[in-house]
């Protein structure tokens, strides 16, 4: 095989059937969107960092109930 143009227009891609023409075009575009699974990953990332967010809130918010908690025992102790 070589790796020149055919005479036939077509690429050895995929045995022949990806036309040269074809490649050249979608070259040129300029209008490109991200494929499916680009769309996916990026609804799935977002998600994630609103999942992540909610847990670092939930975090927070027990470390800040624990601490509360910790004070009320102490104070219990002192008064006993």
């Amino acid at each position: 095989m070589s790796s020149g143009p055919r005479t036939h227009g077509r690429l050895a891609i995929a045995h022949g059937v990806v036309r040269a023409a074809d490649v050249r075009a979608a070259g040129r575009e300029r209008n490109v969107r991200p494929s499916n699974p680009s769309q996916n990953m990026a609804r799935e990332m977002a998600n994630l960092r609103r999942v992540n967010a909610r847990l670092q809130q939930d975090i927070r918010d027990k470390d800040k109930a624990l601490q509360q908690y910790e004070v009320t025992i102490e104070l219990t102790l002192v008064h006993i």
